[in-house]
């Protein structure tokens, strides 16, 4: 018997993020900066100036700019995850050549496991490289285990190490 070789569509769609998002994209950033926060409240902080942040990706996310956002909703229409990426020029004085950094790739917890994640990445590979860019980047919380190895399982390395420290 010939294996079987349909494919059953995805259990999301995914559109290019517009300003009208902004509410299903900050509702996912709020749960993305509280994990993040429980990890080290010191280093990590939720800044009032943040929707107004992503309100301007949002405005400048076209064919034509250097920002990348994707939504990923389910067929009901429920937020189910989002990445953001910007095209960054080349940084002397950071020794940094022009890349891609991934800003925020998150899901709610119903879509982890599902292959989104990796469809996510995929497609903001495929962003930066049309645009003539190689070196991809993301930071990454230390504790942040389950996504360290994403993006190892995915080909990234760790190429620095923060360190922080609250003067008191």
């Amino acid at each position: 018997m010939p294996p079987n070789t349909t494919h059953s569509p995805p259990p999301y769609s995914l559109h290019r993020a517009a300003p009208a998002d902004l509410p299903a994209i900050l509702a996912l950033l709020q749960s993305l900066s509280e994990q993040h926060i429980a990890y080290d409240p010191g280093r990590w902080t939720l800044s009032p100036s943040l929707p107004e942040a992503y309100r301007y990706w949002l405005e400048n996310n076209h064919d034509e700019s250097d920002v990348f956002c994707l939504l990923a909703q389910s067929s009901s229409g429920q937020p189910l995850g989002y990445v953001l990426a910007q095209a960054m020029p080349e940084d002397a004085k950071y020794f940094t050549a022009a890349h891609v950094y991934i800003h925020d790739i998150y899901l709610a917890p119903a879509a982890r496991g599902t292959g989104l994640a990796a469809d996510l990445l995929t497609r903001v590979r495929t962003w930066g490289t049309a645009r003539g860019l190689r070196s991809f980047r993301a930071l990454i919380a230390t504790p942040n285990a389950q996504s360290l190895a994403f993006f190892a399982k995915h080909g990234f390395r760790p190429t620095a190490t923060e360190v922080s420290q609250e003067w008191r």
